[in-house]
């Protein structure tokens, strides 16, 4: 269904309508300055998402960053059979479906996805069972790679050959949209050791992916902090 999801985006990003503007704020002119971006990609991927798992499996809970959407347009029936050769541990072979809850960021990197930085990009599904984290999907719509994890099993996916589009280079800390070079201060007293480069990215699950391909030594979201270094580098 990430997959499918990655569909939408892209129909609505050649279209070029991407109807922009900050959830908080309201349109704007200048793409450019909006804070926390919305789209219509975003919205219609996460309904996608929603409904599709909802259709497909009756009773469980959907939570979406763009809010509770009411169906509509496409359904798409997920294939259950796709991990088939997976041998899970036993602890979820009966979940009931009231127990599970999943969380969607349907577009992650919304900014990267105006100003045409797509590679970036990531759809990020999320399944807790009673409240614990439990499974994931990371996914590149762009690349068309896709990475999934569950505890007590493992990763699987395409996370190998992921590993082949960027050089290993010296590690950095990654930020998303901070302040670079003040946040390289704060990184350095933070690690107290020099951590490289300290890089920008658009997607928190693109982030996520660099450090666990060991490409990055640490990921830090937000800004800098007003009080100084403590433990916020991390």
């Amino acid at each position: 269904v990430a997959r499918q999801a990655g569909e939408v985006m892209k129909k609505v990003k050649e279209s070029g309508k991407l109807d922009a503007k900050d959830k908080y704020v309201g349109p704007s002119s200048d793409q450019g300055t909006l804070t926390d971006p919305v789209t219509i990609a975003d919205v219609e991927s996460q309904r996608l998402i929603e409904h599709s798992l909802l259709t497909a499996f009756p009773g469980i809970t959907v939570i979406g960053e763009e809010g509770k959407l009411e169906p509509g347009g496409e359904i798409y029936a997920p294939k259950l059979d796709l991990l088939g050769d997976e041998k899970f541990p036993s602890m979820y072979a009966s979940i009931p479906a009231s127990d599970i809850t999943v969380w969607v960021d349907p577009l992650d990197g919304t900014k990267s996805f105006i100003m045409g930085n797509l590679e970036v990009v990531t759809c990020l599904i999320g399944i807790s069972v009673r409240g614990t984290a439990t499974a994931g999907v990371i996914y590149y719509p762009w690349r068309d790679k896709l990475v999934w994890g569950v505890v007590g099993h493992g990763i699987g996916g395409d996370l190998a050959s992921l590993s082949t589009l960027e050089p290993r280079g010296r590690r950095s800390s990654v930020c998303w949209f901070a302040e670079l070079e003040k946040l390289k201060k704060y990184a350095y007293a933070a690690l107290k050791t020099p951590v490289g480069s300290i890089t920008g990215t658009g997607s928190a699950g693109n982030m996520i992916m660099k450090v666990r391909l060991g490409l990055c030594m640490l990921m830090r979201i937000a800004s800098v902090p007003p009080h100084g270094p403590t433990n916020d580098a991390r």
